[in-house]
């Protein structure tokens, strides 16, 4: 109840991020919230789209055997370096075209600490796979529940934008926009 109840609760307050209160148009309504939910949806779930296609293609060394046999180095690297990419690119843009208020691109230093950021929740998006990989082997579980049969269950669509989020929650906070 912990685990997945706390965290969720930090992403939903993510997403009802509202930078621009003194704009009242329904349309708008926590407008930004919803791009930085966007934001962070598109690292984590381009983080394990392309993790697990590349792994397929080129994964040669295993990442962790004994919590996640199929997950291969060169497909986490492959997938964080991807979706970082992925990523950036959409929250620089949402920003430059003045959509979402969080912070103002001033210098080529905002856009460097928006990729770090942005590598660092695809990092911590894979960690948070493997940690929910972990609980469910240690516990005997194959999965999470089966609404989708072969998946994992509802919470293997979460696993990864549970430590992610949470992570994001942090450092929106250390910024002063939370």
């Amino acid at each position: 109840i912990i685990y997945p109840g706390i965290l969720v609760m930090l992403i939903i307050n993510i997403r009802l991020i509202d930078l621009t209160p003194e704009v009242s148009i329904p349309e708008n309504y926590y407008y930004d919230g919803l791009l930085i939910f966007l934001y962070l949806i598109i690292t984590t779930v381009c983080t394990d789209i392309f993790a697990q296609v590349i792994g397929l293609k080129f994964g040669k060394h295993k990442l962790c055997p004994t919590i996640s046999p199929k997950k291969s180095v060169e497909g986490a690297i492959g997938g964080s370096l991807i979706s970082t990419i992925l990523g950036s690119v959409f929250l620089i843009l949402c920003i430059h075209f003045n959509y979402v208020h969080i912070i103002e691109i001033k210098s080529i230093w905002i856009v460097l600490l928006i990729i770090l950021i942005t590598l660092i929740l695809s990092i911590l998006g894979q960690f948070g796979d493997l940690i929910a990989s972990r609980l469910k082997r240690e516990y005997g579980v194959k999965d999470f529940g089966n609404i989708f049969p072969g998946h994992g269950g509802v919470m293997d669509r979460f696993d990864s934008l549970l430590l992610s989020g949470t992570a994001l929650f942090i450092i929106l906070t250390i910024l002063g926009v939370l």
